[in-house]
């Protein structure tokens, strides 16, 4: 299961590691942040359940294409 959500962007752009990453808006001043859950019935290590929580972005360069060009920055 996925769901995608906007978020503020300052408030994201905080928990970034580095000034590398740049955020992907859909709208501006939104962040585009994702959650997922997953269910594994068989691996490895046993059944187990997974759940991630990402936001998308872009490293090194600001991208001139994707989003920020259909949607706006």
């Amino acid at each position: 299961m996925a769901a995608v959500f906007t978020a503020d962007f300052g408030v994201v752009r905080r928990f970034l590691p580095s000034e590398h990453y740049h955020l992907l808006s859909l709208f501006p001043g939104r962040a585009l942040v994702a959650i997922h859950a997953f269910e594994y019935g068989h691996s490895d290590i046993g059944p187990y359940n997974e759940v991630s929580i990402s936001v998308a972005v872009s490293f090194g360069r600001r991208p001139r294409s994707g989003l920020f060009v259909c949607f706006g920055r």
